[in-house]
């Protein structure tokens, strides 16, 4: 929000590169004023573009169509797909994460499937659709995932801290509290600390 506030009134747009404004728009998009994020992108020309920063630019279109709502989200499809079309080594996730913006739950996790069906992303869409199952309620199909991650050792200490989350929700506070302080006694940071705290302290 500072970073925006300073510089979104004295960078000129017109005298700077359009990665600089892409950074600009990024700014604004991070400090939630999607009206100057797309004051600034308008500024980006739309020919004669590195493809790495056209992808962004259509990534970030997409991220603020998404964000608005109600009669933009098949544009914000459309410019994600151009975003991983364009840059599917730094997007590959777009149309995921904006059937996720859209809260089109079940098309993300289609999405998030095919993705994981290659061998470059599978790792990170496995991720993905752990956390789209807990976010959508699913806690057993989040807990079967969440546990496949943590014995194949693919980013472990994440998938203890979430299984304790699930065990949280489902009111085994017992084997969320083992959990947590597995995690505090290998030197995880704060947060697994407080909810251990927490369950202590009722």
């Amino acid at each position: 929000h500072a970073a925006w506030l300073a510089f979104g009134s004295v960078v000129d747009r017109g005298a700077v590169s359009p990665d600089t404004l892409l950074a600009l728009a990024r700014l604004a998009a991070g400090a939630d004023d999607f009206g100057g994020a797309r004051e600034v992108l308008a500024r980006v020309p739309a020919d004669g573009l590195q493809q790495g920063t056209a992808a962004s630019v259509a990534r970030l279109k997409a991220q603020l169509g998404a964000a608005a709502g109600e009669g933009e989200g098949e544009a914000a499809l459309a410019l994600a797909r151009d975003a991983a079309r364009l840059d599917p080594g730094e997007h590959s996730f777009a149309v995921a994460e904006t059937l996720v913006q859209l809260d089109r739950a079940e098309e993300a996790h289609r999405e998030l499937e095919r993705l994981q069906g290659d061998a470059a992303t599978a790792d990170e869409a496995g991720r993905r659709l752990a956390l789209l199952a807990l976010a959508s309620g699913d806690f057993g199909e989040a807990q079967q995932r969440f546990g496949a991650r943590l014995q194949q050792g693919e980013g472990a200490a994440e998938a203890l801290f979430y299984l304790g989350v699930i065990a949280e929700r489902r009111g085994n506070k017992d084997l969320a509290l083992q959990s947590y302080q597995r995690l505090a006694e290998a030197g995880a940071g704060l947060l697994p600390r407080a909810r251990a705290a927490s369950l202590l302290i009722e």
